[in-house]
């Protein structure tokens, strides 16, 4: 997780944004960013990363450490596409059946 958080700061900076900007353009509170950004973010759900991602203006995939343009992990780009323009309710089926999967 600290890798992630190290990209948010990198790409809140580059926009200039503070994390109190980013939190309120994510619509999450300030404390999340700070323990996003300081790595202490266990696992952030998909409904955080995505909402951070809309914060920050980029796709779920540009905040996973590994997606550099070329080695983007597998299925990275069909997630983005699929959460490009999903509704607050695709979201919540989305993030059921992700929450499903990793419990099984």
């Amino acid at each position: 997780m600290a890798e992630l958080g190290q990209c948010v700061v990198r790409l809140r900076g580059c926009r200039g944004m503070t994390q109190l900007e980013l939190a309120r353009a994510a619509g999450l509170h300030q404390d999340q960013i700070s323990t996003l950004e300081c790595g202490h973010f266990k696992s952030p759900g998909l409904r955080t990363l995505l909402r951070v991602a809309r914060g920050l203006g980029i796709t779920v995939g540009e905040l996973l450490p590994e997606s550099d343009g070329s080695h983007r992990a597998p299925g990275v780009g069909l997630l983005d596409e699929m959460l490009a323009d999903a509704t607050e309710r695709d979201l919540r089926i989305v993030v059921a059946v992700a929450e499903a999967l990793t419990s099984v």
